[in-house]
């Protein structure tokens, strides 16, 4: 992310911050000190002047960015348009932020220092001599695997990939959750629609509603594979496919404003801009989703099924965009690249598969761990020699 784009997140932070903690101050009260009455109306009066000549500069600078057309900048200053700014700004977009390392001249664009990055990727890996724990995957499913910032807990996502779980065996997974009163089917509440839409034969058809549950559900409800299957059913489309797709899914989404629009006695040249407008906040989220799924099906390839019950890489930041650290995001094709010893999804793929379909069956059912196992078949990428394939047996 470049120090310009940085910046404007910040001051929108900042704009956002100022509101929220302004809405939660309490006023004075009549036995308050002169001292602190004074210090309340300077405050207020300092608030005010700002808030003012902000939105002077903010509807000044506007202009100076043409939309193509010459039309009036809208800034959604009629109080039905205002956003909710009443709510404390959530942390991940903070973090990111702040979680932005040290950058260095790549290719003629800012980027991460790349050597410091990668080395606090690739620290603990080689440090731990045992593997993860069932203690540890509670944790990360409960609480996204890390309590800090989002960039070490994107790291820790990238140290379970690498380092896999201990071997377990399906009782005591069971015996495990039982002790936590972790309860059956907290892996998805989407299972039943998962496997329903997975059975529908038509692409278009199944990839319509596989979005539709994606961008309606809760940002966090999903199943790795599941994001995966709707990846390749995206790339499998044609490029006029993908354009007619995400016009009717937008129209999908947003019935009431098309219809609205549909409605409307305008030239046609403004009808359609309109129409474009109407569609880009799907077309943008669905092309960042799509971006996302990707490098998910990239870490699949490079590490294996145990990549299937991480959830880091599919949250949504507060924008409902997929959300990595530009530190993580600019090492990515790196840490793919650089794994260092045998390929973790060869060398631990029966153990993690197991692991993962036992995980899956205890806390989703036997439907949704078949679902995944058959996944499993249909998308195995390695290839393994005589000698791998014999200690499998």
């Amino acid at each position: 992310m470049s120090s310009h784009l940085v910046e404007m997140d910040a001051i929108s932070h900042v704009a956002k911050d100022i509101y929220w903690r302004l809405s939660r101050l309490n006023p004075p009260g009549e036995d308050a000190s002169p001292t602190t009455k004074n210090a309340f109306m300077t405050m207020l009066t300092t608030v005010a002047q700002a808030a003012g000549q902000t939105l002077d500069k903010a509807v000044g600078l506007s202009y100076l960015v043409t939309n193509g057309e010459g039309d009036p900048p809208n800034l959604g200053l009629t109080a039905r348009e205002w956003h909710d700014l009443g709510q404390e700004p959530q942390s991940d977009e903070e973090d990111v932020k702040l979680d932005e390392e040290k950058t260095i001249q790549v290719d003629g664009s800012l980027q991460p220092d790349f050597e410091n990055e990668l080395e606090r990727v690739f620290e603990k890996t080689e440090e731990v001599s045992s593997r993860y724990t069932l203690d540890n995957f509670l944790k990360m499913v409960l609480h996204g695997g890390h309590s800090g910032r989002v960039a070490e807990e994107e790291r820790e996502a990238y140290h379970r990939m690498m380092i896999g779980y201990r071997h377990y065996s399906r009782l005591e997974i069971s015996a495990y959750f039982e002790k936590y009163n972790v309860a059956y089917s907290s892996v998805s509440f989407i299972t039943t629609d998962v496997l329903e839409i997975a059975e529908i034969t038509d692409p278009f058809t199944r990839l319509r509603r596989r979005e539709t549950l994606i961008f309606r559900g809760p940002s966090e409800d999903a199943v790795a594979s599941y994001l995966l299957a709707a990846y390749d059913d995206w790339m499998n489309l044609s490029y006029d496919s993908r354009q007619e797709f995400i016009t009717s899914f937008a129209r999908s989404l947003l019935p009431q404003d098309f219809n609205c629009l549909d409605s409307l006695n305008i030239p046609q040249k403004e009808k359609k801009k309109r129409y474009t407008a109407l569609i880009k906040p799907t077309r943008t989220k669905h092309c960042k989703m799509m971006e996302q799924r990707k490098r998910f099906q990239d870490l699949y390839f490079r590490f294996g099924p145990i990549v299937l019950v991480d959830p880091t890489f599919m949250k949504m930041g507060t924008k409902q965009y997929p959300r990595m650290c530009p530190s993580t995001l600019a090492v990515f094709k790196e840490v793919i690249k650089h794994v260092d010893g045998p390929d973790p999804a060869k060398m631990r793929y029966n153990e993690d598969r197991r692991f993962v379909t036992q995980v899956l069956r205890v806390l989703g059912g036997s439907n949704i761990s078949n679902y995944v196992s058959n996944f499993l078949m249909e998308k195995c990428f390695w290839a393994w020699d005589e000698e791998s394939e014999e200690e499998e047996e």
